[in-house]
């Protein structure tokens, strides 16, 4: 049995060279968009590989006291505005069921009162729920600054 050569040269857009490979690995290749012929034994990537493929380490990634306070000012902004949200879903479920028109008389609405409340209700737990995010992420940037801050001290 003859081995099977890696006989595809690999070329980038760009006319670098990679290691050839494979007829069936181009085709492949070519088949899921990733690649198309240039000619019969060529190969053109349509997205060069990464040449750095290995994970940065923590200590890489510095982060500076003056972005983590500027994360914790933007989400401090975000739950005033979302403080000011659950309080006008409190007034208008709090609000009276009808219209004063212009003749001075009430009017009832015809709708159904529960289901508009049972609305309510439900945007009242998605803003909850994402006032809930929003502090615990402040809570990680502040415990991210106090460490910050911490270190620089020692």
């Amino acid at each position: 049995m003859i081995p099977i050569a890696k006989n595809i040269s690999v070329v980038d857009e760009l006319g670098n060279e990679y290691e050839a490979t494979y007829p069936k690995r181009a085709k492949g290749l070519v088949k899921n968009g990733r690649a198309r012929f240039v000619s019969e034994n060529k190969i053109c990537l349509v997205c060069p590989p990464n040449t750095i493929l290995e994970d940065l380490n923590m200590s890489d990634n510095i982060i500076k006291k003056e972005q983590v306070f500027t994360q914790i000012a933007e989400l401090q902004k975000v739950l005033g505005s979302i403080d000011k949200i659950l309080f006008s879903i409190q007034c208008i479920s709090d609000s009276q069921q009808y219209v004063e028109p212009d003749d001075g008389d009430p009017l009832t609405l015809d709708y159904m009162p529960e289901v508009a409340l049972e609305k309510i209700k439900a945007i009242r737990e998605i803003v909850m729920s994402r006032e809930h995010t929003i502090n615990s992420m402040l809570s990680f940037y502040l415990s991210v600054y106090n460490n910050l801050e911490n270190a620089e001290k020692e």
